[in-house]
């Protein structure tokens, strides 16, 4: 794997401490931290950095397949979770798809949460279109 050489060679990955404080509250984090060690075992003796299971976890998000019948956890505010709540409700209406039932939005949910996530990554993540 590349993440192993770049380890081998002493280049680690920093993450901004915003989007660290952020990442490890969710539960794709908890899953990954524990797979580390396995998943990059030239670490296993020394442990590894905290930075590299988040940006693990940031990059699996780039795999997902959301699915109506799997919940995700959502945002991390109320305040956040509203705003795209009014934003995907008024989306809807505006393009004549009516009311979206619960289970649609949690696709749509996931969607928009991780988008963010990954832009904290890097502004260019997912920006390249064809």
């Amino acid at each position: 794997m590349v993440v192993n050489t770049r380890i081998k060679q002493g280049h680690f990955v920093k993450i901004n401490p915003e989007l660290k404080k952020l990442q490890t509250q969710m539960d794709t984090y908890r899953v990954i931290a524990q797979l580390a060690e396995i998943l990059i075992p030239i670490l296993a003796a020394a442990g590894v950095p905290e930075d590299e299971i988040v940006y693990m976890d940031l990059l699996t998000m780039d795999t997902y397949v959301y699915s109506e019948d799997k919940v995700l956890s959502g945002f991390h505010t109320e305040t956040e979770m509203d705003a795209v709540d009014t934003f995907l409700m008024k989306s809807f209406q505006e393009l004549g798809l009516g009311s979206p039932e619960k289970s649609e939005l949690t696709v749509f949910i996931a969607y928009l949460r991780n988008q963010i996530l990954l832009s904290k990554l890097t502004p260019l993540f997912q920006k390249k279109c064809f």
